[in-house]
């Protein structure tokens, strides 16, 4: 049976991947990668510990991410993602948490090990993978878009960060409060509006050429009458 080739259409469902990306950068990974250097010389300060130690646990989240990323990359293609997404926000979100009640530098360390592994998988392998399996033409674009409010959201997030020291808030309550937006910004668009491809929604990659059959005529034409005899 013959059929017409169409291309899929933008649909909500694409979108909201795209919307999923865009708030998992927007509060998980900008408040973990633009904002720690402003923490830096008030956490030192607080804990009695040089600036070179609290600078360590940036080291030993990218040491963790490192380590993790191999790992990471073959549970993105044996997982479901929502699953995945969410543990991986979910880590990062009580690793602020964590930090809004470290009094020592060591428990701050336990903290990057939990941002590390949460990151690689948002931030570097999810993204990618995930607008790479929903869309087929613009994906450079759509990737682009969602790394794009990392850098938003660091501009935003320490704006926050400034107007809340001045007012005297102090850097335990200030990690409280990154806690919750990191998990409030990311958990409810990891758990209900990704899915692992476009196939589960009964949809193709946007962009994608998909193959309509051609409606079928019932009941069929009845074949065409001989020609009378003289």
């Amino acid at each position: 049976m013959s059929g017409t080739a169409t291309k899929e259409k933008l649909t909500v469902r694409h979108l909201l991947v795209v919307l999923t990306g865009i708030m998992i950068t927007f509060g998980c990974s900008a408040l973990c990668f633009s904002t720690w250097g402003l923490f830096q010389p008030v956490v030192a300060e607080g804990l009695g510990v040089e600036v070179t130690a609290f600078a360590m646990y940036v080291t030993v989240m990218y040491l963790t991410m490192t380590i993790a990323s191999p790992f990471a990359g073959k549970l993105l293609q044996t997982m479901d993602i929502r699953i995945l997404l969410s543990a991986s926000a979910a880590l990062v979100g009580c690793a602020f948490l964590l930090m809004s009640f470290s009094n020592t530098i060591v428990l701050f360390y336990v903290a990057a090990v939990m941002l590390g592994l949460g990151e690689i998988t948002i931030l570097w392998l999810a993204i990618p993978t995930l607008i790479n399996r929903w869309f087929v033409e613009r994906a450079g674009f759509f990737i682009g878009l969602c790394m794009a409010f990392t850098g938003i959201g660091g501009a935003i997030w320490s704006a926050v960060f400034t107007a809340l020291t001045a007012s005297g808030v102090d850097f335990h309550t200030i990690y409280l409060i990154w806690g919750v937006i990191a998990l409030v910004t990311s958990l409810p668009f990891t758990l209900f509006c990704v899915r692992n491809s476009p196939e589960d929604c009964g949809l193709a990659p946007y962009g994608a050429c998909r193959r309509r059959p051609r409606a079928l005529r019932w009941p069929p034409s009845p074949p065409a009458c001989p020609p009378a005899s003289s």
